[in-house]
């Protein structure tokens, strides 16, 4: 199934919870009082979406026509993944910090893997993908594909960076221009792909 926007969650979230509250789904206007919407057509953008996801059914000829779905949806899938520290995307730094926290974040973007994790971004360095203080998912993992975007230990330090070969050689890829490739050595270890983000606005 694919995935939502935070928008998208949110209105799906809204018409659950209207459900939910009366026992009875919403017309498209209920949806975008509940939302502070004023157009409704706006909502029914989002219906067809929906629809389009399988996420719900619509019966056309009623005016409380929505029919939710009866499996779950991609955001109501949630595992608590462990915030393993930061990572720093420049310049390689310390290995990775521990730490006890958790976050719960969508059970795919960690591939139903529990024993994925999460790490805090530094630097500019991946810009424009990655910013700085974003949180990346990371699959455990011990082989990646070019183009991939992975965690790796250079050295003894951490980093995040897109995993290329040029004239049969490996690198470590900045997307940011200002910074040069890292060549990968024998002391380089794969910590695990990038899978997923987290992006507070």
């Amino acid at each position: 199934m694919e995935s939502l926007s935070q928008r998208q969650v949110e209105v799906f979230q809204a018409l659950r919870e209207f459900i939910e509250e009366n026992g009875y789904p919403p017309t498209m206007r209920d949806l975008a009082q509940k939302l502070g919407i004023v157009n409704p057509t706006a909502i029914k953008r989002m219906i067809d979406i929906f629809k389009e996801k399988g996420l719900l059914e619509v019966d056309s000829g009623k005016s409380r026509a929505i029919k939710l779905r009866h499996f779950p949806s991609p955001f109501q899938d949630v595992i608590p993944l462990p915030i393993a520290g930061r990572i720093v995307a420049g310049i390689p730094e310390e290995a990775i910090e521990t730490n006890e926290e958790k976050i719960s974040v969508p059970s795919f973007l960690a591939c139903d893997n529990p024993k994925a994790f999460l790490l805090k971004v530094k630097g500019d360095s991946m810009e424009p993908e990655l910013h700085d203080k974003d949180f990346v998912v990371i699959h455990p993992q011990e082989t990646a594909s070019f183009s991939d975007l992975v965690a790796a230990m250079v050295e003894g330090e951490a980093t995040v960076k897109q995993f290329i070969q040029k004239k049969g050689k490996y690198f470590l890829h900045p997307l940011n221009p200002a910074y040069p490739d890292l060549p990968i050595s024998e002391n380089f270890r794969l910590i695990g792909k990038v899978t997923g983000l987290l992006r507070k606005f």
